[in-house]
């Protein structure tokens, strides 16, 4: 999971890298979207940054390998009768 979450970050840099170099296009329409696209990208950047220090702790907590696991899907009614 954490090897996924930095091959993100690392897309979403270089998806960054390429807005910053266009941003500098005359057409205002053009350069307020791909300034809003920036911030997306950041965005994202900051929640999967986060999500990978949380994944680190957990992994350094007694009794949290059940947080890495699948949820428990509910029962189904033939499961519970």
């Amino acid at each position: 999971m954490e090897n996924l979450i930095r091959q993100k970050i690392q897309e979403l840099e270089q998806l960054r890298h390429n807005l910053l170099q266009n941003i500098r296009c005359s057409d205002e329409p053009a350069r307020a979207y791909q300034q809003m696209s920036l911030e997306v990208v950041e965005g994202c950047q900051e929640v999967l940054r986060k999500a990978l220090e949380t994944l680190k702790s957990t992994k350094n907590v007694p009794n949290a390998s059940h947080l890495e696991e699948d949820p428990p899907r509910p029962a189904t009614k033939t499961e519970v009768q």
